[in-house]
């Protein structure tokens, strides 16, 4: 299956579709691959790309021409380099005739007030509102995104989404039937939308695609997003058990948790430049008993859906205000440490303001370390008899490392046997509580690495620069200095024809 064994063969022809909307160089790069690989294996490919015709994005909020330019650009520069009959359509020759907006912005003033509701938004039997929800909060660092805000931009990106929509299902149904779709990682506003449209076909097989273990890897995602929890479970039992080489799978397993205390993970940016090693909070004591809260960024769990949302408390923040406040009580004799995470340190909203009140409410049994501190996540995890999580990847690092590791939230490694996951608060601090706790087994966690190392096809043709840039087939992806010039020469012939426009105007009137 594509994305899970390290080869690919398709031994039937397929008619296969790859959408195009906002381009990432690495994941245009990332559709660059699937487009060159199906072709070399002799299927059809048709490419449908996004022109700027929608209005905006996530990649383009404020809906500005110029970047939607240079997007559709760059997206047929990449195209050129393909080898093959590659057919290339744009989804405004496909705006549908009975689309109408003002109805539909009729429809989104009626029933879209806040951010609740904005996620309750279903258009034709699809919640689109969900992609904008998650698009919004992603953007703004926040998982509580205000009136004003929300109503500075959401309109014009649900009506964008419902263009996308209502555009790719005309596609759909004016082309021929397509055995496959490919589209990028489907969260997003208008790539939520077009994933909509294509789970509506009846017979048609739709992947969405992401990173892999690494930047030299990609992944394809059947009938699933990214942030599937069950999809990631079952593959990741399936690619253990598949390996016939125990002793690699233990290794690599062990390589990708080594490689995170090393800050050397490939597969993101690494958070521990700033942290000094085996450093402590002053006054550390291992003589008492040492609970460490280890929090992540809220913003980045409630992007990702309804079905990622804390089923104990309302927020991260919460969750730890009423844990500290109910310790002072149930356990006086335990301090606690919450380790902020570091992607929080620009991070200024309701959550990380109620965690920084909390810090300086001078409790005794509590201790707030800044985003931005030396104090080492990895010393502070050795130094714990028991971690705490809302969904943190050191959740489970901490049962590799011989911990007592307890989830209070969700997390993708939470359907493995890993950490002791509680049901509600009293669970909590039940599980606190409880002296005679035991780590849980490292056999899921190494399961789970070894997942994480090496998950995903290695790239044939897209060669990585880093997270953001990269070369297909040894060319770089970046406009040449050739289409950047007759862009410009456009633009510059434009402007002259609207002057010129004027003065005629104006003669025409001098003359009457």
């Amino acid at each position: 299956m594509l994305g899970i064994r390290p080869t690919v063969i398709y031994l039937t022809f397929m008619n296969v579709l790859i959408i195009s909307q906002f381009v990432w160089k690495t994941h245009l790069g990332t559709a660059l691959e699937l487009a060159q690989c199906l072709l070399d294996q002799g299927h059809k490919v048709v490419i449908l790309g996004c022109d700027g015709s929608v209005g905006s994005c996530y990649s383009n909020q404020s809906g500005n021409p110029k970047i939607c330019r240079r997007c559709s650009q760059l997206r047929e520069y990449g195209l050129s380099l393909l080898d093959g009959p590659v057919e290339y359509c744009k989804i405004s020759d496909f705006r549908p005739p009975q689309y109408d907006e003002i109805e539909i912005a009729r429809e989104i003033e009626e029933n879209v007030t806040d951010l609740s509701s904005l996620e309750r938004f279903v258009y034709d039997g699809c919640k689109l509102g969900l992609g904008i929800a998650s698009s919004l909060i992603t953007e703004s660092r926040n998982p509580n995104v205000d009136r004003t805000d929300l109503w500075s931009c959401m309109p014009t990106r649900l009506q964008a989404s419902v263009y996308t929509y209502e555009s790719v299902r005309q596609f759909l149904e004016v082309q021929a039937p397509f055995d496959r779709a490919y589209l990028f990682n489907g969260r997003f506003d208008i790539t939520n939308a077009a994933l909509n449209a294509c789970r509506n076909v009846e017979g048609m097989v739709t992947f969405t695609h992401e990173r892999g273990a690494s930047t030299d890897k990609y992944m394809t995602f059947e009938g699933a997003t990214p942030h599937d929890r069950n999809y990631l479970y079952k593959h990741a039992v399936s690619f253990w058990d598949n390996c016939d080489d125990h002793a690699e799978r233990e290794f690599l397993a062990n390589e990708f948790f080594n490689r995170r205390i090393l800050g050397a993970d490939r597969s993101w940016k690494n958070f521990l430049e700033h942290q000094k090693k085996d450093s402590l909070p002053e006054g550390f004591d291992a003589s008492r008993r040492n609970v460490v809260i280890f929090n992540s960024s809220e913003d980045e769990f409630v992007g990702l859906g309804p079905e990622w949302k804390n089923p104990i408390y309302d927020s991260q923040s919460h969750g730890v205000e009423q844990i500290i406040c109910d310790a002072l009580l149930q356990f006086p004799d335990v301090h606690f440490y919450l380790r902020m995470h570091p992607n929080l340190n620009s991070v200024d909203n309701e959550d990380t303001q109620r965690l920084r009140r909390l810090a300086n409410e001078g409790l005794q049994n509590f201790t707030y370390i800044a985003p931005d501190s030396h104090v080492s996540s990895y010393a502070l995890l050795n130094a714990a008899d028991t971690v705490l999580t809302f969904g943190s990847t050191i959740g489970i690092e901490a049962t590799y490392g011989d911990k007592v590791s307890i989830l209070a939230g969700h997390a993708f490694y939470e359907l493995f046997d890993v950490t002791h996951q509680a049901r509600d608060h009293a669970d909590v601090m039940r599980l606190l509580g409880d002296e005679t706790l035991a780590p849980k087994s490292k056999r899921e966690a190494l399961i789970y690495g070894y997942y994480l190392v090496n998950r995903g096809v290695d790239f044939k043709y897209w060669e990585a620069d880093g997270f953001l840039n990269g070369s297909f087939k040894g060319q770089c992806l970046t406009l040449p200095k050739s289409v950047k010039r007759v862009s410009y020469l456009r633009q510059f012939e434009r402007k002259l024809r609207v002057h010129f426009k004027a003065l005629k105007s104006r003669f025409n009137l001098f003359s009457s």
